[in-house]
């Protein structure tokens, strides 16, 4: 499982891509539960990309987060 620390504190978007830009995951208010898997079926291994969009209470518009999550089995 693809846990990220603290990230329940706040209200938030997961999304994650593969090299061709199609969406693998998304979870609203993410709770750590993303196995690496697509529609039932284990995404092959390899490098997929994940947006994060963080609501924050003090700022007007919501933080964005951008990186690489890689798959090895």
């Amino acid at each position: 499982l693809w846990e990220i620390p603290c990230l329940n504190l706040f209200t938030n978007r997961v999304q994650v891509f593969n090299r061709w830009g199609l969406q693998v995951f998304e979870a609203v208010n993410y709770d750590g539960s993303w196995d690496g898997t697509n529609l039932g079926q284990d995404v092959p291994d390899g490098t997929y990309y994940y947006v994060i969009s963080v609501d924050e209470p003090q700022l007007s518009e919501p933080n964005i987060y951008k990186g690489t999550v890689t798959i090895i089995r």
